[in-house]
């Protein structure tokens, strides 16, 4: 028999602990959003940050980064795909390391 307490990961303690950093930030600092490189958390959470962003008319700007991932390394998965989920919460993508563009620009040129 399983036990919840031993399946969770324990990770909704460190979100819940990162969502309220964002809102100390936007609070006590005034910060207008936040720069992410890759994430590792869900859209419930990233929904969560969007809306401590937001918070008393703050802009609430979220930019996310992330590389190629398209690699055996990372499961040849599109960076796109990969945080499809947080598109809606997303004001900027700074997709663009390690993409060959010179590959890019002789299948479309």
């Amino acid at each position: 028999m399983k036990d919840a307490a031993i399946i969770n990961s324990g990770m909704s303690r460190w979100h819940n602990y990162y969502v309220e950093g964002m809102n100390w930030l936007v609070r006590n600092v005034g910060i207008d959003g936040i720069y992410l490189d890759d994430v590792a958390f869900d859209r419930i959470t990233m929904k969560r940050i969007k809306r401590v962003l937001l918070q008393d008319g703050h802009p609430g700007i979220l930019d996310l980064h992330s590389a190629n991932q398209y690699n055996k390394n990372d499961g040849f998965n599109n960076s796109a795909v990969l945080y499809l989920e947080h598109f809606p919460y997303l004001n900027r993508l700074w997709f663009g390391e390690y993409f060959d563009y010179e590959k890019i620009r002789r299948i479309f040129i």
